[in-house]
């Protein structure tokens, strides 16, 4: 959080060449940004992109590219993660199907979010996401039947019970994961809905300014920069997750510190991703303006789930709502079908 701040604060052009200074292999070198931020272009997006992924006839080598390309395997190890801390199908769900029409909603600021249909729905989100929940769902089955001693104080944990390397390592790395590994269950009253979903939203923040620090700073997708932010931030969600969810049910009257930090960290990530993008990337100009049919799409979207949300919480507050009724329900996901238009960004 240190290094956002002072990306903050510093001016881009000094920022960047920091950067660049920190991870020489970097692509294009710092020479390349900085001439591209003194010419106002955009940066390329060409040599980011390992193959041609819209190569979209469905032969043996094209599924077999997408299949060992870093992505798949990047999916499937970020929806076990996923799995692991969210600890429920339909939040897992409801975010896979949620990042796909994100990105189809982006295609117009990151070029790489286009995709072939197939890529999309049988590669992604019922393939490499589906195998990493279902992963997960395991990992989550074998860790619920084990028995866990986190007291540091405890005498199997002193220094003195393990002196082989390997127990000392494991205790180590036992106090980044949760404290116990039962099973979630998230409210969904008319109270606590919305409270359930930021859980899911923040993650899909920061899973978003991944690919806008990729861009910003011109990195590749195979730089170690992003699979080792990845990883601090999932050990930080492993700690804000079960912190938020005890906040939520009740268990707990204070939100926990590391919600709060997992916070600021989203909010600093995002002001990054906007300050720098626009010095290496045309963000919020004319030249890289949505197209109105999407920006339609997501107003309506918005328009109908915010009627929703307003009818069903004044209908709880005369009665509690043990059911949804049938013409409700149908509201609900009706605001999902303007989202829909965006598939017309799908290469056939």
């Amino acid at each position: 959080m240190i290094i956002l701040v002072i990306l903050l604060v510093v001016p881009p052009r000094l920022g960047i060449q920091a950067v660049h200074m920190i991870f020489p292999e970097i692509h294009g070198g710092p020479a390349a940004v900085l001439s591209k931020i003194i010419d106002a272009e955009p940066a390329s997006h060409d040599s980011l992109i390992s193959f041609d992924h819209l190569q979209c006839s469905l032969t043996k080598d094209h599924i077999l590219g997408s299949i060992t390309n870093i992505w798949f395997a990047a999916h499937v190890v970020g929806y076990w993660a996923k799995m692991c801390i969210f600890r429920d199908w339909s939040m897992c769900w409801t975010y896979s199907f949620a990042f796909e029409f994100a990105e189809l909603g982006l295609v117009w600021l990151i070029p790489e979010f286009q995709e072939c249909w197939w890529d999309s729905l049988l590669l992604d989100v019922f393939g490499a996401n589906f195998i990493g929940m279902c992963i997960g769902r395991l990992t989550l089955y074998y860790l619920e039947c084990r028995a866990y001693v986190w007291n540091p104080s405890d005498p199997e944990n002193s220094p003195k019970y393990g002196r082989r390397l390997g127990r000392k390592f494991k205790r180590v790395m036992l106090q980044f994961t949760p404290y116990s590994w039962s099973r979630y269950d998230w409210p969904r009253d008319a109270s606590h809905w919305v409270l359930s979903q930021i859980a899911w939203l923040q993650c899909f923040v920061l899973e978003l300014n991944s690919f806008f620090l990729i861009h910003a700073f011109a990195l590749r997708p195979s730089h170690i920069f992003s699979p080792a932010r990845q990883l601090v931030l999932a050990f930080h969600g492993a700690q804000a997750v079960p912190e938020w969810y005890e906040y939520i049910k009740g268990h707990t009257k204070r939100i926990g510190h590391n919600v709060w930090l997992l916070s600021c960290i989203t909010t600093l990530e995002s002001i990054v991703c906007l300050r720098y993008g626009k010095a290496t990337h045309p963000f919020l100009t004319d030249q890289a303006a949505p197209p109105r049919g999407d920006l339609l799409a997501w107003v309506v979207f918005s328009c109908i789930t915010l009627l929703w949300l307003a009818i069903y919480l004044s209908l709880y507050k005369t009665r509690p709502l043990t059911e949804l009724p049938l013409w409700l329900r149908c509201l609900r996901y009706s605001a999902i079908l303007p989202l829909f238009s965006l598939c017309r960004h799908w290469e056939f």
